[in-house]
C-alpha cells in the first residue's frame, strides 16, 4: 500500500508509513484486507473443485478401460485354448467339440434316388444321406481316402456309382474293394474325374462322416 503523502510502499497491514510516519488511510487498509481475504477464499474454493473434477474424469476413464478389457478377455476365452501351469508341467485344454451322434444322424438321413442326385445336384447339396453299396475302387492319400461305390443293387450285382470322400482316423479299419458298406454323410453335388480311357466322368459326390462294414 502506498503512502498518500510520500508515496512510499508499505505492508498492507501497516497503519503508519515506514518512511514518513504518517498515518495511512483507514479505507486503504480495509480495502487491501478485503482483497487479500477474497484471494484466499477463492483459492480455497476453486482448487478442490478442479481437483475433484479431474479425479472424477480419471475414475470414469479407468472404468471404461476395465469394461473393454473384460469383454475382450471373455470373447477370447471362448475361442482360444486354456493353458494351466502345475509345477513344471504346462497343460493346454482345447475347446471341446460335440461328438458325432451316428444314431441321431441315421434318423435324420434320407436315401434319395440316384438319378435325382445326378440330375439335380444343387437341390440335394448338404442333405444328410445314407447309402448301402459295394466298394469298387479305393484311392488313399494318408488318412484322406476317396471311394467309388455302386449303390443300386441289381440281380447280378450293383450299379450307379457315387464318389465318396472320407478322412479316416488313425486306428480305424481300412475299407477295401468289394466290401459291402453303408456310408453316412452329406451330399456335395457332383464330382468329375478322368477314366482310365481318358474320358471325363461326372457322378454324385458324398462327403462321408461314418461307415458301417457289412
Amino acid at each position: 500500500m502506498n503512502c498518500s503523502k510520500c508515496n512510499s510502499l508499505n505492508d498492507h497491514q501497516a497503519k503508519f508509513c515506514n518512511n514518513c510516519g504518517s498515518a495511512l488511510a483507514a479505507d486503504q487498509v480495509q480495502m487491501q484486507n478485503v482483497r487479500v481475504e477474497d484471494l484466499e477464499s477463492s483459492s480455497q474454493t476453486i482448487g478442490p473443485k478442479k481437483r475433484g473434477g479431474c479425479l472424477k474424469s480419471f475414475i470414469i476413464v479407468i472404468g471404461v478401460l476395465f469394461v473393454i478389457f473384460y469383454l475382450i478377455g471373455t470373447f477370447a476365452s471362448d475361442e482360444e485354448p486354456t493353458t494351466t501351469t502345475n509345477g513344471n508341467d504346462i497343460q493346454t485344454t482345447k475347446p471341446t467339440e460335440e461328438p458325432f451322434d451316428l444314431t441321431q444322424f441315421k434318423l435324420e438321413a434320407s436315401t434319395y434316388p440316384y438319378k435325382d442326385l445326378a440330375r439335380n445336384p444343387n437341390e440335394y447339396k448338404d442333405k444328410k444321406v445314407g447309402y448301402r453299396g459295394r466298394v469298387i475302387q479305393v484311392m488313399e492319400s494318408g488318412n484322406n481316402v476317396a471311394y467309388r461305390i455302386d449303390i443300386t443293387k441289381k440281380e447280378y450285382g450293383y450299379e450307379d456309382t457315387i464318389y465318396v470322400t472320407y478322412k479316416r482316423s488313425k486306428d480305424e479299419l481300412r475299407i477295401l474293394e468289394d466290401d459291402i458298406v453303408t456310408v453316412w454323410g452329406l451330399s456335395k453335388g457332383l464330382e468329375t474325374y478322368q477314366s482310365t480311357m481318358g474320358g471325363q466322368i461326372t457322378i454324385p459326390k458324398i462327403s462321408a462322416l461314418a461307415f458301417e462294414l457289412h
